[in-house]
């Protein structure tokens, strides 16, 4: 089952952001500087986590991308409750997993959504300079 945490709630992720890239986004969510809303696993010990930042428009997939009752039930929630909440029509959405692990669940598991892949470059920068493109 699917859980929209409350944002008093929204503290219990901190131990999964630790697993991946650290997308400050999404620490703008969780920790209330950014507007968004979050749906885990569990309200309590989530293990996993959707994460929607209103400012970017855009998803976050958090913590283990092997749950398996995580992904059926995000598959129907997209189905039955994505489009209301973002109250327009939903032709598609931009999606990001928080470490590669996800890239392939979201391919497997989302595949008769006609899921297109993109790369994004992201530059680590050292006095200016960019060092490295992750």
């Amino acid at each position: 089952m699917i859980y929209e945490l409350k944002k008093s709630e929204y503290h219990r992720l901190k131990p999964i952001l630790l697993s991946g890239f650290q997308f400050p986004e999404i620490y703008a969510v969780v920790n209330l500087v950014n507007s968004g809303w979050i749906v885990a696993d569990d309200p309590v010990n989530p293990t996993s986590a959707f994460v929607w930042a209103e400012g970017l428009k855009g998803f976050f997939l958090i913590g283990c991308e092997n749950n398996i009752s995580f992904l059926e039930d995000l598959n129907h929630f997209i189905d039955h409750e994505l489009n209301e909440r973002l109250q327009r029509d939903v032709n598609g959405v931009e999606v990001a997993g928080m470490h590669q692990g996800w890239d392939d669940v979201i391919k497997q598991s989302y595949h008769c959504r006609n899921v297109k892949q993109s790369i994004q470059l992201i530059y680590k920068w050292d006095d200016h300079q960019a060092v490295e493109a992750i």
